[in-house]
């Protein structure tokens, strides 16, 4: 592993040479490990000048999401102090169960540069180009009953929405419950699963995928229409580290925001996003029933509640959601 310190230290002195006896000793490691992990950085495509006399100087460096990038601007208490990074893996969630199976702790976190079986919800794919978006699970170990475990989507939604508005200023909408929108399309999806007993949930992995920087040319031509990226939508390559980072810090500060106040806190700033609450709504359930009617809001457990035109009142646990009449409420 690349030590954060030495990603840090070349680029604080771009473009001038930095000595390795420089950089082990304030990063406290070996002369010799500098130069391996130099060797290291070079072949994942960092360019990098080396001088017997002068040390180490970078002089550009690769669109990576690997740990050394991400810890030196990462603003956490306890999440993704354990980051594993893949350049190129089946799932995530599929890998971040296996650790969390295996010991990883909390806050533990999978990111690859693609996949090549991305899972999305309702047994779907999640397209995963490497180089372009992020893709990421990350390992909870929350002290919850199984069943309050959906909190934890609505909370990873919030999370994503606050990262986007934060690093772009655009104002995304949820639909219910963890797909992310901006002007309709999906930007973001999020696939949560959970091993647990029948009193204890024993871990819970947070599988979230957004499209950053993916050009629409590469959109495979059944998600054209339906699938959106933050570049797409601003014109200009956001910055993943940053983006990866802010994420993170917002789960972390929600999840700390859950333990102290509740499950209604969290639902409360869902609410506010998602603007579900008297849309007309039609909803594909899990046994294909689909069901017609006013959106009341969800409950204190995550569940949809429809109003039919009958005026019975439907709760709605999992399914896909088509909102008939979407006002636009995003904003740059």
């Amino acid at each position: 592993m690349i030590h954060p310190g030495l990603i840090k230290r070349l680029k604080e002195n771009k473009g001038r040479f930095v000595s390795g006896e420089r950089i082990a000793y304030e990063i406290g490691i070996t002369r010799t490990a500098v130069w391996k992990q130099i060797q290291k950085l070079k072949e994942m495509g960092y360019m990098i000048d080396s001088h017997p006399k002068k040390g180490y100087r970078i002089l550009s460096a690769p669109d990576l999401l690997i740990p050394a990038e991400i810890i030196p601007n990462l603003k956490t208490k306890w999440l993704a102090k354990n980051i594993y990074h893949f350049f190129r893996i089946d799932s995530t969630n599929k890998k971040a169960f296996s650790y969390a199976i295996n010991g990883a702790e909390h806050g533990t976190v999978i990111i690859a540069e693609s996949q090549t079986k991305g899972k999305g919800r309702l047994q779907r794919g999640w397209f995963s180009p490497a180089g372009y978006n992020l893709y990421t699970s990350i390992i909870l170990r929350p002290p919850f009953l199984p069943n309050q475990s959906t909190i934890l989507t609505f909370l990873s939604a919030v999370a994503v929405a606050k990262a986007i508005q934060f690093s772009t200023n655009l104002n995304p909408l949820i639909k219910w419950p963890n797909d992310i929108l901006i002007r309709r399309k999906k930007v973001s999806g999020i696939l949560n699963e959970m091993r647990s007993e029948t009193d204890k949930v024993d871990f819970v992995v947070l599988g979230i995928g957004v499209n950053i920087n993916i050009p629409i040319d590469l959109l495979p031509l059944e998600l054209k229409d339906k699938a959106t990226s933050l570049s797409i939508e601003l014109d200009k390559k956001i910055d993943r580290v940053s983006f990866t980072c802010s994420l993170f810090e917002n789960i972390e500060k929600l999840y700390d925001i859950l333990l102290k106040q509740g499950t209604e806190k969290i639902l409360s700033l869902w609410r506010e996003r998602a603007k579900i609450e008297g849309k007309e709504l039609e909803v594909i359930s899990l046994n294909n029933e689909i069901i017609s009617g006013k959106a009341i809001g969800v409950d204190n457990t995550g569940a949809l509640l429809i109003k039919k035109k009958n005026g019975k009142i439907v709760k709605v646990i999992a399914g896909d959601v088509t909102i008939k009449k979407l006002e636009l409420e995003e904003n740059l």
